[in-house]
């Protein structure tokens, strides 16, 4: 970054953030501390009044009244922005949602216009084959574009790969994996499609254009504890040991109901979504948790539990 852009970064440093110390902006600028004051001798000169404040919490100022020029995002910052948006909509506590993603629609609006829509570049997608790589990269240009995708899936109940049709809507971003959120023309309903070399098998775009609902909101699709909408289960369970301290940091469920018992036993009751989810967290608290109800949820974990035994049961006879 050479001087003149360093300035004008200096600039929407002081414009965005208020105050700021000649260390804190040499440490942004990735420059010295001294050319700091030069910057600002430089600003100034253009016409630009930037105040200096002394003591503890001193630091260079921007007065208010003062024209700042906007600049372009780069394809890095293009790629955040969006990609923040793919995450934040998978993960429904966010509350703000609405208002980002109008926010966001403005963005995308001027990113449009500098003909640069994609929100996946093969750089920023690290430790992920190229394959899937290419496949993301399809389906955001089919979202960019309104263009139907062919993809050749193995969902995770299919026992063989079937040829689909689908209209791409958004990339999703969940727990370290990234999902399209699609219209499947053979269900006719909106589905998620898992970007892995295990469930697809071929991506391709299609020269077939399709109009985009315009009611189309991503918080209709997904669940209120994960990416996927799942059916609910109210439980009430105890957990004792150290996982209880675990459980009580955090909030398990939709608004729990939480009390300690005695001090090594915590008393839950709450609603999760997705039997598969609700096993899984059981499971993983072992012999530390016990189930109050349902009744049903109790019969799953013994037939799981003793589907269990038989395996490493099994072994030992060998």
């Amino acid at each position: 970054m050479g001087k003149s852009a360093k300035c004008i970064r200096m600039l929407q440093l002081l414009a965005a953030r208020g105050s700021m110390s000649r260390e804190e902006l040499a440490w942004e600028l990735h420059t010295n501390v001294r050319n700091i004051t030069e910057y600002r001798r430089e600003l100034e000169e253009a016409g630009y009044r930037i105040e200096s404040t002394t003591g503890r919490y001193g630091g260079y100022q921007l007065m208010s009244t003062a024209y700042i020029p906007m600049l372009k995002l780069n394809m890095e910052e293009q790629k955040a922005l969006l990609d923040a948006q793919g995450y934040l909509c998978a993960h429904a506590d966010f509350l703000s949602m609405d208002t980002f993603t109008a926010a966001m629609d403005k963005i995308r609006v001027q990113l449009k216009h500098t003909n640069v829509d994609n929100i996946y570049m093969q750089e920023q997608l690290p430790h992920m084959e190229d394959a899937v790589r290419a496949w993301i990269r399809i389906c955001e240009e089919a979202i960019s574009s309104s263009l139907t995708v062919a993809l050749e899936y193995k969902g995770a109940k299919d026992t063989n790969v079937k040829k689909l049709m689908i209209h791409p809507y958004e990339i999703l971003h969940y727990q370290s994996a990234y999902y399209c959120l699609a219209y499947s023309l053979s269900a006719k309903d909106f589905r998620f499609f898992k970007f892995s070399r295990e469930r697809m098998k071929h991506v391709s775009l299609m020269d077939r254009h399709f109009t985009r609902d315009r009611d189309f909101r991503v918080k209709d699709h997904v669940g209120a504890l994960g990416i996927m909408k799942g059916d609910l289960h109210e439980l009430e369970i105890l957990i004792s040991g150290y996982p209880a301290l675990l459980a009580a940091e955090k909030e398990i469920g939709l608004q729990p109901q939480m009390r300690w018992q005695d001090e090594d036993t915590l008393y839950i009751k709450t609603v999760m979504e997705g039997k598969m989810n609700v096993i899984s967290l059981l499971l993983s608290m072992g012999a530390h948790v016990k189930v109050l109800s349902p009744d049903y949820l109790k019969e799953e974990l013994r037939a799981v539990i003793c589907k269990m035994y038989e395996i490493y049961a099994e072994e030992e006879h060998l």
